[in-house]
C-alpha cells in the first residue's frame, strides 16, 4: 500500500497524536471499522482515523498528510451513499487517512453577526438545548 517504512508511519501517527491528542486518532483495525465501511457499500483499509477538534487542528492534520504524501478522506457523518468518504477496496498506491468532522462541533462568531456552522452541528445536536451560541448576545 504504501512505500513508507514502518517506523515512518509510526513517526507520522506519532505526529498526529500529538496534534490531536492520542485519545482522538485510532489505528486498531477493529476500532476504525465503522469508519472505514460505508454506509451502503464500499470498504477499505486505512492507516488512521483521525478526530480534529478545531479548524486549526483540522489545518495541522491536514499539513501532515499532505506532507507525508498521505491520501485524505474527509468523512462527516458517514452517511453517504457515494462510498466518497470511506475507502474503495485496498489498491490505493499510498496510505489512507480518514480525517472525520464529528468533533468539529461549535458555531464561530465574528463580530456577533456573522457564523460558521461546521460539519454536523446541526443534525447532530437538532432538538437539544445548547448554551453554546446564544444569537441575540452582543459583543
Amino acid at each position: 500500500m504504501s512505500s513508507m517504512t514502518t517506523t515512518d508511519n509510526k513517526a507520522f501517527l506519532n505526529e498526529l497524536a500529538r496534534l490531536v491528542g492520542s485519545s482522538h486518532l485510532l489505528t486498531d483495525p477493529a476500532k476504525t471499522a465503522r469508519y472505514r465501511k460505508g454506509f451502503r457499500s464500499g470498504q477499505g483499509d486505512a492507516l488512521a482515523v483521525v478526530f480534529p477538534g478545531s479548524l486549526l487542528e483540522l489545518w495541522r492534520v491536514l499539513k501532515a498528510c499532505v506532507t507525508a504524501d498521505k491520501i485524505i478522506l474527509m468523512q462527516a457523518a458517514n452517511t453517504g451513499l457515494t462510498e466518497g468518504s470511506t475507502p474503495n477496496g485496498n489498491d490505493y498506491d499510498r496510505d489512507v487517512v480518514i480525517i472525520s468532522t464529528l468533533r468539529l462541533d461549535k458555531l464561530h462568531v465574528w463580530q456577533g453577526r456573522t457564523g460558521a456552522g461546521l460539519s454536523g452541528h446541526h443534525a447532530l445536536f437538532a432538538g437539544k438545548p445548547s448554551n453554546r451560541w446564544d444569537a441575540n448576545r452582543t459583543q
